[in-house]
């Protein structure tokens, strides 16, 4: 036997796929709580059918079955019950939680047994509940095929301990071998069906493995979803290397629409592997594959992006403001030089990260509605909207390209990050609406209030006049691109600037290590637990 064929059996027979073992943890609660309702419809039905029809049973004369099976089905809805909520709120280790779901399979089982044969009936007929359960719960949150091979085996031998348990409390079991071979078949038979169908299950999270390898990386978890596709954390498969993925399938998008926003993801990797500043987002590949789905790599960052900042902890010091636009700028002023603007610098788009050992590095990401001015390297001067339609967001959408009087050039980046400036300064849009053309007609038409106004900081009137130069609804009263702006930034004298020891202090307080989030469009980024 080779290597390979030795993992592939191991594979198959001691552990599960990442995709299965995922779906099963989450599933352990789910299964639980179906027993559970299971349980508490057996003690109505057991305590309150009776009353219900009048009739004389052995339930209504005998008490120490009645006791017997009340304590019996109490303990099974406990169990069921506590099982439920362990899984879905203390749980850590996946691998142990499976291991106790067979624990409970196995008592469940047991437990069963237990109500329906506490006193044997003269004649076994039909199929055993136990049967029911060992193919059902497996099937439903599948294990390993040896652990559910075992734990089904050892629930199959219920019925007859619980015979031999009848029979040490004095009751006859009246049952011919015949009889109790009919008995005891189909749930030995059903432990081998189990694990079928984990098989199966097994053998599709292994292709979906496969699948969800693309090049040189493998897929891990779902970071994000938005406008241009979806992103998922990545492993390099030989250097072990985070990545961000982020793909795009064409045959998901509207056939009118699908070439442009293949274009527009071609444009975004181009336009991103064209450009080294540090303070823009690194691609490591790019590419398709067989079956269509487009891909580019990038860097896996560890932070937090301009909106989620804002939302969670309020504005920012205006010395610290100073310091991410700073960086941005140098991004941008990279791009604009190249001949390109970006047209969508939201706060999304703007991440704040720990990178080595330095904190508050920002990164620029999403370069998808990259425009091209003349001279630029990223694929041409190819237009990907249609001409009724507006690319950007509402609430950074400088006046010009708001009324489409005029091509973007650099200033429109400035204007947004005028946008991200007030932002930052004082938790509020420079503009609200109800609706994003009531927002743009304020942009094209609606003087901006001074920041200072609105921000909880004395010092904001320092970035006031710069900040209204930005909103300017004239192009030509703004900056003339982001390297312009960056110069008149780091010449504002501040009475305290913002330090490393500063930034080491708050990422300290709020956000410790061990939280890694990736870059994705449209600001929808999860949180995901370093492994």
């Amino acid at each position: 036997m080779t290597g390979n064929q030795t993992s592939s059996s191991s594979w198959s027979w001691s552990t599960l796929p990442p995709e299965v073992l995922d779906g099963s943890c989450r599933r352990v609660t789910a299964v639980a709580a179906a027993f559970a309702g299971l349980w508490v419809f057996a003690l109505l039905m057991g305590n309150a059918a009776p009353l219900l029809l009048g009739t004389e049973t052995s339930w209504m004369t005998d008490r120490s079955y009645a006791r017997a099976y009340n304590s019996l089905a109490a303990i099974g809805l406990v169990l069921s019950l506590a099982l439920a909520v362990y899984a879905a709120r203390f749980h850590r280790n996946r691998t142990r939680l499976l291991d106790i779901g067979l624990g409970y399979y196995v008592l469940t089982a047991f437990l069963v047994s237990l109500v329906t044969l506490w006193y044997p009936q003269p004649r076994p007929t039909g199929i055993s509940w136990v049967a029911f359960i060992i193919v059902v719960y497996p099937s439903i949150a599948p294990s390993t095929p040896a652990k559910v091979l075992m734990a089904a085996l050892i629930a199959a031998t219920s019925d007859p301990l619980s015979l031999w348990f009848a029979s040490s409390r004095g009751i006859e079991i009246p049952y011919s071998s015949l009889e109790f071979a009919w008995l005891l078949i189909p749930n030995y038979l059903a432990a081998f069906i189990a694990v079928i169908p984990v098989r199966i299950i097994g053998g599709l999270g292994r292709q979906v493995s496969k699948a969800k390898e693309l090049g040189s990386y493998r897929l891990g978890n779902l970071l994000g979803e938005g406008g241009m596709g979806a992103v998922y954390h990545a492993e390099h498969r030989l250097l072990a290397r985070p990545a961000a993925i982020k793909l795009i399938k064409p045959e998901l998008l509207d056939p009118a629409s699908g070439a442009h926003a293949v274009e527009r993801f071609r444009r975004e990797a181009e336009a991103a592997a064209a450009l080294s500043s540090p303070h823009t987002i690194s691609l490591y590949d790019f590419g398709a594959t067989d079956d269509g789905t487009f891909y580019y790599v990038m860097e896996l960052l560890d932070g937090v992006d301009a909106e989620h900042l804002v939302e969670h902890h309020g504005p920012q010091p205006v010395a610290r403001v100073v310091h991410l636009l700073t960086q941005a700028t140098a991004s941008l002023a990279e791009a604009h030089a190249r001949g390109m603007v970006h047209r969508d610098v939201k706060p999304s788009n703007v991440f704040v990260s720990r990178l080595g050992l330095e904190k508050d590095f920002v990164k620029i990401l999403d370069f998808g509605i990259v425009a091209l001015r003349h001279g630029g390297r990223a694929g041409g001067q190819a237009k990907l909207t249609a001409a009724d339609a507006l690319a950007g967001t509402p609430n950074i959408m400088a006046p010009e390209v708001a009324v489409g009087d005029r091509e973007p050039d650099p200033r429109v980046d400035v204007y947004a990050l005028g946008c991200l400036a007030y932002w930052l300064l004082t938790g509020e849009r420079v503009f609200e609406g109800s609706t994003p053309i009531q927002v743009l007609l304020k942009h094209a038409n609606e003087p901006p209030r001074r920041p200072s106004e609105r921000s909880p900081y004395p010092d904001a009137t320092l970035l006031d006049d710069l900040v209204l130069q930005c909103l300017a609804k004239d192009p030509a009263e703004r900056p003339r691109d982001a390297g312009h702006l960056g110069q008149l930034l780091r010449g504002i004298a501040l009475e305290e600037v913002w330090t490393q020891e500063d930034a080491e202090l708050w990422w300290s307080q709020h956000h410790p290590e061990g939280l890694a989030m990736g870059p994705c469009d449209q600001g929808h980024v999860i949180p995901m637990h370093r492994t």
